[in-house]
């Protein structure tokens, strides 16, 4: 099912509008149909149980710029149809502009997981618990983002950018 978010203008903090436009989607996620621990999985009525990035796949492909290399499969890939033979946590880097580290944190299942997530890891996380923590994730990049951008003029007391 598409989900509308509105224009992505293609301008500058591409990641981070896709990262807000997932965080935004996965509020509208029952608890029933998100499993962090797998990209996507069938469950026995034929329906699907994903993580974030599973979510963002099947719901925001255009936005998000990756889709599942074949319809009921697990393998993610580039829109183009490219990158079958590159990991997916790297897809998904290159996707909301993050550090493989940073995918891995976010998307992935490991110590650097839990640490993002919470004492309760990825055992259990619920949907509206990820979208937090990547909104705030994405909110941290811009306003890290800002204080690059942004000059404080102590004399004038003003703040002005480049």
């Amino acid at each position: 099912m598409a989900y509308d978010i509105g224009p992505l203008d293609g301008g500058g903090d591409q990641g981070v509008q896709r990262m807000l436009a997932l965080a935004n989607y996965l509020e509208t996620v029952s608890d029933c149909d998100y499993d962090h621990c797998a990209w996507r999985r069938e469950r026995s009525e034929g329906s699907f149980a994903m993580c974030a990035l599973g979510h963002g796949v099947s719901a925001l492909p255009a936005a998000i710029g990756l889709r599942w290399r074949k319809p009921g499969g697990a393998d993610i890939v580039r829109l183009d149809g490219s990158g079958f033979t590159q990991s997916t946590l790297a897809l998904a880097g290159e996707a909301f502009e993050l550090t493989l580290e940073e995918a891995e944190t976010i998307f992935g299942i490991g110590p650097h997981t839990v640490a993002f997530y919470g004492a309760r890891g990825v055992s259990g996380i619920k949907p509206r618990l990820v979208a937090a923590a990547i909104r705030r994730f994405a909110f941290d990049r811009m306003a890290g983002s800002f204080r690059a951008n942004v000059k404080v003029s102590f004399s004038e007391g003003v703040l002005s950018g480049p």
